[in-house]
C-alpha cells in the first residue's frame, strides 16, 4: 500500500500517479487524511501543504501527532495551498476513473489505538488497508468460515453460535503461536511483532450464510448479523487472549497503553446500547490480568483462502453467483454452493438455467424462471447500492479493533459525484479506509 498524506505538496501529483497506462498496476495506493483536513474541508478554507523536511528541522509535530497545532506551522514550511474539496473531489474524479487513489482516514484509525497516547498516531497500513500498523510490524492474520457455521435442521437453516465461540478460541491461540514460532525476514520486524503480539482473526463466508439463513445482506436484519458476528469475534477472541495471558504473560508494551486505565480498543465497547455481552467483564478482566495481544481482530480480503474453503470472501457480497470457465476440457460453470443446493432442492437446477444466471453477470435479478424470494436473498455485488457496501463495512468495524478490506462495487453508470459522497458517507460512518 503506497501512502501519502493529504498535506504533503506532492498529493495531486500522487492522486494522478495510476493515470498512465501500465504505472503501479499491481500496487494499491491511498490518501491518508489527517485530522485537520476536515475542519479547513467544513469551513471551505484554503488547506496548507508542508515540508517535512522544514517541519523536523524546527522539531514541528507533523499533522496528527499529539502536539501538532497548525495555527502555529512555521511560516517558511508553508509550500502552498489547496482547496481542500477540490482535493477530495480530484481524488474521487481518479478513483471514478482508474480505481485507485483510496481513502485512509487517520482520526477513525487512532480514535480507539490504545497506543495513541504514548506512540502518536498510526499513519500507514498493510497491502488491503485491513491491518493499520505502526512501522515494522507485521499482519497476522487467520479467517472464520461463517458458512461452515451453518447447521440444518428440519430443512431449516440456523447459525451455530456455540461451534463458533469455540473456533474462535482455537483460531486465536493458533494465531498467537504463529507470533513465536515464525521465522522473520529482519531483527526489527522481529522485536516489533513480538513487543505487542498483534494478530488478526477475520471471517469468511459472510455471503453465503446469508444465503443460507435466507437473510438478504443489505437489509436490517442482515446488518444486525454482521454486528452480532463481529461482536462475538472481538469479544471471545479477547476474552482468550485474557486467559492466555494468565499462563504465557501479557504482551510486552501492556503498560504502554491505555489498557490499564480501563480503554478498549474497539469502537462499540463506547456504545452500551449495542451490547449483547458482558464488555463490563472483560474489561475488568483485562485491569486485572493484562492481555496477551494488543488488538485481535481484522477482516481481510480472503481472496485465495476463501477460494480453497469454495465460500464467499472476506465481508464481500458474492460478485457473481455463476460464472462461465473455459478450459481445454471444455466450458462448465462455477456455482456459489449454497445457490446450488436449494436450486437442486427446488428441481430447477440445470445447465439452461446456470447459462442465464450466467449470461445475466451472475445475478439473478430478471431471470423470470428464478422465483421471487431467492431473487430477494440472493444479492450479487452489484445488485447492492454502493451506500449498503459501505454500511456493512461500518457496521462490522464498530466491534473489529484493527480495519476492514472491503470493495465498494459500483455499476458502470454512476459518476464520480457517487465516488466523492462514498468517501464521505464512508468517514462519518466510522470507516477507517475506503
Amino acid at each position: 500500500m503506497g501512502i501519502l498524506e493529504s498535506w504533503h505538496p506532492d498529493i495531486l501529483k500522487f492522486i494522478h500517479a495510476k493515470e498512465k497506462e501500465g504505472v503501479l498496476e499491481n500496487f494499491n495506493i491511498s490518501v491518508m487524511f489527517e485530522p485537520n483536513f476536515w475542519k479547513y474541508y467544513e469551513e471551505n478554507k484554503p488547506y496548507p501543504l508542508l515540508n517535512p523536511r522544514i517541519l523536523r528541522k524546527h522539531n514541528y509535530p507533523l499533522p496528527g501527532d499529539l502536539n501538532y497545532d497548525p495555527e502555529k506551522i512555521p511560516k517558511e514550511a508553508i509550500v502552498n495551498y489547496v482547496d481542500p474539496k477540490q482535493l477530495l473531489s480530484e481524488a474521487a474524479y481518479v478513483a471514478w476513473e482508474k480505481a485507485d487513489p483510496g481513502c485512509l482516514f487517520m482520526d477513525n484509525i487512532n480514535r480507539r489505538n490504545v497506543q495513541y497516547k504514548y506512540r502518536g498516531p498510526i499513519r500507514a497500513t498493510n497491502p488491503c488497508g485491513e491491518q493499520p500498523l505502526y512501522p515494522y510490524e507485521s499482519c497476522n492474520l487467520g479467517s472464520i468460515n461463517l458458512y461452515a457455521m451453518i447447521d440444518f435442521k428440519d430443512g431449516k437453516a440456523v447459525f451455530n453460535w456455540e461451534r463458533y465461540i469455540e473456533t474462535i478460541k482455537w483460531a486465536y491461540r493458533f494465531l498467537d503461536n504463529v507470533i513465536d514460532v515464525n521465522k522473520y525476514p529482519l531483527k526489527e520486524i522481529e522485536e516489533a511483532s513480538k513487543s505487542i503480539r498483534r494478530v488478526g482473526l477475520g471471517f469468511m463466508g459472510l455471503a453465503d450464510a446469508l444465503f443460507a439463513l435466507g437473510i438478504p445482506y443489505s437489509s436490517e436484519e442482515g446488518f444486525k448479523f454482521i454486528l452480532k458476528v463481529s461482536e462475538y469475534l472481538t469479544y471471545y477472541s479477547m476474552l482468550e487472549s485474557v486467559e492466555r495471558a494468565k499462563t504465557r504473560g501479557k504482551f510486552q508494551k501492556y503498560n504502554e497503553t491505555t489498557y490499564k486505565d480501563g480503554e478498549m480498543p474497539v469502537e462499540g465497547y463506547y456504545h452500551r446500547e449495542l451490547w449483547t455481552l458482558d464488555w463490563e467483564y472483560l474489561r475488568d478482566q483485562i485491569i486485572k490480568y493484562g492481555i496477551r495481544n494488543i488488538e485481535l481482530t481484522s477482516v481481510a480480503p480472503t481472496g485465495s483462502i476463501s477460494m480453497l474453503a469454495d465460500t464467499s470472501s472476506g465481508i464481500e457480497p458474492q460478485y457473481a453467483l455463476v460464472y462461465e470457465k473455459r478450459v481445454t476440457a471444455g466450458v462448465y460453470y462455477y456455482v456459489d454452493p449454497e445457490l446450488e443446493r436449494q436450486l437442486k432442492e427446488r428441481g430447477l437446477y440445470n445447465d439452461e438455467i446456470l447459462k442465464k444466471i450466467s449470461d445475466n453477470g451472475g445475478s439473478l435479478l430478471g431471470i423470470k424462471e428464478i422465483p421471487d424470494d431467492l431473487k430477494l436473498v440472493f444479492l450479487t455485488a452489484l445488485d447492492i447500492p454502493w451506500w449498503d457496501h459501505i454500511r456493512a463495512q461500518s457496521v462490522a468495524q464498530l466491534w473489529v479493533t484493527t480495519s476492514i478490506s472491503k470493495t465498494i462495487n459500483m455499476p458502470n453508470w454512476v459518476t464520480p459525484e457517487d465516488v466523492l459522497y462514498a468517501y464521505l458517507f464512508a468517514y462519518r460512518s466510522g470507516c477507517k479506509g475506503i
